[in-house]
């Protein structure tokens, strides 16, 4: 809804499984979260489309041009890692890319994939 500050409501975020994992036991990238997570298949191969890496982070604008990617292996986000800087540089790149790009007040949600 418009006027909305809380990154959860002008945000999106999707997780998509590669095909190549598909027999790879990801029970604990869903169980009891909130993020969709999808199944990439070969006849579609969203991964080799988007040149994506294993846990790439997408952040797409509302019209799904990419605005950035980050690379949680290399960019590690956890929040005892590093003293937690990832994580708020990270943190930081979105709540920055949601208000430079008008989300603040805008009712359309902008997408962020995470492939893994």
């Amino acid at each position: 809804f418009c006027g909305a500050t809380n990154a959860r409501k002008v945000v999106s975020f999707i997780g998509i499984n590669g095909y190549q994992y598909v027999d790879d036991d990801y029970s604990l990238m869903i169980e009891g979260r909130e993020v969709p997570w999808t199944q990439d298949y070969p006849e579609v191969d969203v991964w080799r489309e988007w040149d994506v890496i294993l846990r790439d982070l997408y952040i797409l604008d509302r019209n799904g041009t990419l605005i950035t990617k980050i690379n949680l292996t290399s960019y590690n986000p956890d929040p005892n890692s590093t003293c937690g800087q990832n994580y708020d540089v990270i943190k930081n790149v979105i709540l920055n890319f949601k208000v430079i790009i008008g989300l603040k007040t805008c009712p359309c949600r902008a997408p962020i994939f995470l492939f893994y």
